[in-house]
């Protein structure tokens, strides 16, 4: 579906997305910041390791990316 399809269909889904999009957890689903408190000790983790490679979709890609900026301050 596309955004705007959704803000059709479910315009009260929408609204909070629109609202907080770190907070909003999906119908179901989970938000960026429930993603965060899971890959925090996986990341803390795997920076201790040499070299890494993350495989994922782009949610998990994305928040990897904004921890990253979080802790080495990119």
């Amino acid at each position: 579906m596309t955004y705007q399809e959704i803000a059709v269909k479910y315009p009260e889904e929408f609204a909070a997305r629109d609202q907080s999009k770190f907070s909003y957890r999906y119908p179901r689903g989970e938000s960026y910041e429930d993603l965060v408190a899971r890959l925090e000790p996986v990341i803390m983790e795997l920076e201790r390791q040499e070299n890494v490679l993350v495989i994922g979709n782009y949610f998990v890609v994305s928040i990897c990316k904004y921890l990253a900026i979080i802790i080495y301050h990119f």
